[in-house]
């Protein structure tokens, strides 16, 4: 508190006990840093884990797209049998993408344009996912992807049907896969076969010409004159 005279009057001024409100300000937290921390908190662990794999994978097996908005599994084979065990208690692609259904994550379909060249061809197998709060460099949004409720005597709701077909488009191009390996296997195993009877068929032929021709003097080998 500070007197000032003056000749007629006397003016008091209060000054703020700036220690106590500095100690006040340190005992109250800032009320949207604190409600930030709780959202991230309140995040599942399945979108945690799911972006932080899609943040540090390799860009070839995995990546964000160019603007951020889309996330892209370019070698599923590699990102299921190496990267998601890295994160998950499994191996699983389908599974993998039936818990993104489960959290209304979208497929996005690759524009369909004529396949004229390898890069075409490799990139039309690309799996791409997008989900409006799933943002490159935005994990704040993740508190509002919310998963799916159903209860257990509901009916089967749209999003379960998409992630059943999902489901079974990654078999189809499994056996689809396993298909073409099996055929060009059979294939080199037909030429081995086919190779390994010519020779054996061929072999024995010259075998018994040379040896009538050796018994008749006409093997140009024994036939030598001096």
């Amino acid at each position: 508190m500070i007197s000032i005279n003056h000749p007629n009057k006397t003016y008091v001024s209060v000054l703020p006990n700036q220690q106590g409100d500095k100690d006040s300000s340190n005992n109250h937290e800032n009320p949207i840093m604190k409600e930030s921390k709780n959202d991230a908190s309140s995040v599942p662990i399945f979108l945690r884990k799911t972006y932080n794999m899609i943040d540090t994978c390799n860009p070839a097996v995995a990546s964000w797209s160019r603007d951020g908005n889309i996330f892209i599994v370019k070698n599923v084979e590699l990102f299921a049998s190496k990267v998601i065990p890295q994160f998950f208690k499994h191996n699983n692609f389908a599974s993998f993408v039936r818990q993104l259904n489960f959290y209304r994550f979208r497929k996005v379909k690759a524009d369909r344009i004529k396949i004229s060249t390898l890069e075409d061809l490799i990139r039309s197998k690309y799996w791409c996912f997008h989900h409006e709060s799933f943002q490159q460099g935005r994990p704040d949004l993740l508190v509002h992807i919310k998963k799916i409720s159903q209860s257990v005597n509901t009916p089967v709701n749209q999003k379960t049907v998409e992630s059943m077909k999902n489901e079974m488009t990654i078999l189809k191009e499994q056996v689809t896969t396993m298909s073409e390996d099996i055929l060009r296997l059979t294939s080199t195993v037909e030429t081995l076969l086919g190779e390994r009877e010519a020779h054996t068929k061929t072999g024995p032929v010259h075998s018994k010409k040379r040896n009538a021709d050796w018994e008749l003097g006409t093997d140009p080998l024994v036939n030598v004159r001096d």
